[in-house]
């Protein structure tokens, strides 16, 4: 189940100038996202050619600790709770 869920994916050098611009995005109605799932990053193509992307497939008791600005995406989440290992 987790492996599906794939890497979580990090541009830890997207954010040295500080905060990046973003979006709303409402999609349709069947998509429809909400509070911080509708942010989307401006000009996110821009961003993925100018930065490294780094991928971690992390195993059971691997923690990262992040700072909120590093941008990061990870598998979608089919629970309507957080997904503890």
């Amino acid at each position: 189940m987790i492996l599906d869920l794939g890497p979580v994916q990090f541009l830890p050098t997207a954010n040295t100038d500080g905060p990046l611009d973003v979006f709303q995005d409402f999609r349709k109605e069947e998509q429809k996202r909400s509070g911080a799932y509708s942010l989307r990053l401006s000009n996110d193509s821009k961003l993925l050619e100018k930065c490294n992307l780094v991928a971690l497939i992390l195993g059971l008791g691997d923690v990262v600790c992040v700072d909120f600005l590093t941008v990061h995406a990870s598998g979608y989440k089919y629970l309507n709770r957080s997904i503890w290992i």
